[in-house]
């Protein structure tokens, strides 16, 4: 029975704590533009990759949001090349 709410809760409380990681990791870069950075595409990605480990380990509700915050925040912190 405690391994059923284990199931449960894990992918909540690590999907709460990488969204408060991501947030303060946005808020220490808040003067950037995210016109600069590649965060929209690292977005799509996550999302992509998400969705793709989260249907290998049979948890769709769980490894999309993962996916997406992690990419939006990596994408935020890489700059784009000045043409």
């Amino acid at each position: 029975m405690a391994m059923d709410y284990f199931k449960v809760l894990l992918p909540i409380i690590i999907t709460a704590v990488l969204a408060v990681a991501a947030v303060f990791i946005v808020k220490k870069y808040a003067d950037k533009d995210p016109e600069k950075t590649y965060m929209i595409e690292g977005l799509i990605l996550g999302m992509m990759f998400g969705a793709g480990i989260a249907v290998s380990f049979e948890h769709l509700s769980f490894g999309t949001p993962v996916g997406v915050v992690l990419g939006m925040t990596i994408g935020f912190l890489i700059d784009k090349k000045k043409k």
